[in-house]
């Protein structure tokens, strides 16, 4: 057990209902989401994203690769044959994957994907890229509970489907 961890049991006890047993189990990450149905939703993110330009995207998903704290990581790697290039991308978790494609899109190929616009005119041939990301948080979140409570069901599907 790490000190953030013995702190936060020190801190346990003192919050009705709560254990180091707790604790611990906040720090002990399991994927219940199995490996072929995280990389599926990566693959049609991706296919959402780019289109036909998806094809050019390899994304799968490696549980083993995560560090030995539990930290995630993403491999991305180009291979080209035949004048094609085709980007490699495995992850610990499909977030991680999509991580990894993210990071390729905005730092290699100059692209922007927010909320009110996108630009996603990719190069021709894709660029190369070596590179391995570690994450340095434990957990990822996405937005603001409460920003997104309260956004999210006025959104309709257009809006909610593409930022999910």
């Amino acid at each position: 057990m790490g000190p953030l961890e013995v702190l936060l049991c020190i801190l346990c006890t003192f919050i009705p209902n709560t254990s180091c047993l707790t604790v611990n189990t906040i720090w002990t990450q399991e994927n219940k989401v199995p490996e072929k149905v995280q990389e599926n939703e990566v693959k049609n993110l991706t296919q959402r994203l780019l289109g036909n330009r998806s094809s050019e995207f390899v994304l799968t998903v490696d549980p083993g690769l995560r560090t030995e704290n539990g930290n995630n990581k993403a491999v991305l790697e180009s291979r080209t044959v035949n004048g094609v290039t085709t980007i490699n991308i495995v992850g610990s978790t499909g977030v991680a994957a999509a991580w990894g494609l993210h990071h390729y899109l905005k730092y290699f190929c100059q692209a922007h994907i927010s909320w009110e616009t996108s630009q996603l005119n990719l190069p021709d041939p894709l660029p190369e890229v070596q590179l391995t990301l570690t994450a340095n948080d434990l957990f990822r979140y996405y937005q603001n509970v409460c920003t997104a409570g309260y956004s999210f069901c006025m959104g309709g599907n257009g809006w909610t489907g593409r930022d999910i």
